[in-house]
């Protein structure tokens, strides 16, 4: 700090070069400018913004699901149904800051991208509201690419409705792609979804929910990613055991699924 006399212009105020003139206690004094840094950019910082792209991004590539399933509750909140989705589920988003290397300071670039982020798919919750979740029964990949998922009729709850309209999105984490099925009736009982080609050996997650006339929601059923397999091509080998009796093809019953299904926020109907 330096103390300035005033000449016949008076004091400086503000900034002249590298320094800054200013009143000190009823005296002019000059400071060294300090750059204040407003974008830091630490590790820390660049993994909140990364864990904030990922929800985006994939709020994004499932905006025509989250118009069907969130419309209801962020229409009620004030915002669009992307941004409902982030704050209904950015707990289900992780993220941990890599530092770089050789900076004990910590002060090293980030290498943390949205492909690093990890995501708790079974608990993401597509959609909300006081409709019967659908309860699906079985999961198969057609060797022409088809994914069909079987689900009940009835799932013999209060708001069940044959006329409901179910909706199918199938996210791929690998290629951070989704799609969203035509949607059925309730009383179809299936719904079905060609695969792009190549899908079948990607990383998928399933979800299912309703909707009604009132454009009310049900809560999310995710299924899991191990159920959409690539189909078994073997053959059924034929029982060669001796017997009298005719010998008969040995066939493979599908295995129950495991599903997830999210509480429903509204047990006693519309809110």
């Amino acid at each position: 700090m330096s103390l300035v006399y005033n000449g016949y212009m008076g004091p400086v105020i503000g900034r002249l070069g590298p320094a800054v003139g200013y009143l000190w206690r009823g005296r002019p004094v000059f400071r060294a400018y300090v750059r204040h840094i407003h974008y830091p950019n630490t590790p820390q910082q660049q993994a909140e913004r990364q864990w904030f792209v990922a929800m985006v991004r994939f709020a994004a590539e499932a905006r025509s699901a989250l118009l069907q399933g969130m419309n209801e509750p962020a229409l009620r909140q004030g915002m669009t149904e992307g941004n409902w989705f982030v704050r209904s589920n950015k707990q289900h988003f992780h993220s941990s800051p890599k530092l770089g290397e050789g900076d004990p300071q910590g002060g090293g670039v980030c290498h943390n991208s949205p492909d690093q982020i990890t995501v708790d798919y079974p608990r993401l919750a597509l959609s909300e509201g006081p409709v019967a979740p659908v309860t699906p029964t079985a999961v198969e990949i057609a060797d022409d690419g088809i994914l069909t998922v079987d689900f009940n009729k009835n799932s013999h709850l209060r708001h069940a409705r044959a006329i409901d309209s179910v909706h199918l999105y199938l996210y791929n984490a690998t290629l951070r792609r989704g799609l969203h099925a035509a949607p059925v009736r309730r009383c179809a009982g299936r719904v079905a979804l060609r695969l792009p080609d190549g899908w079948q050996q990607h990383d998928l997650h399933c979800y299912l929910f309703a909707t009604d006339t009132r454009s009310l929601a049900s809560p999310t059923t995710y299924i899991s990613p191990a159920t959409p397999q690539a189909p078994n091509l073997t053959e059924p080998q034929p029982d060669t055991t001796p017997s009298s009796h005719s010998h008969t093809p040995t066939t493979h019953t599908p295995q129950p699924l495991t599903t997830n299904t999210h509480p429903n926020p509204y047990p006693r109907g519309k809110p």
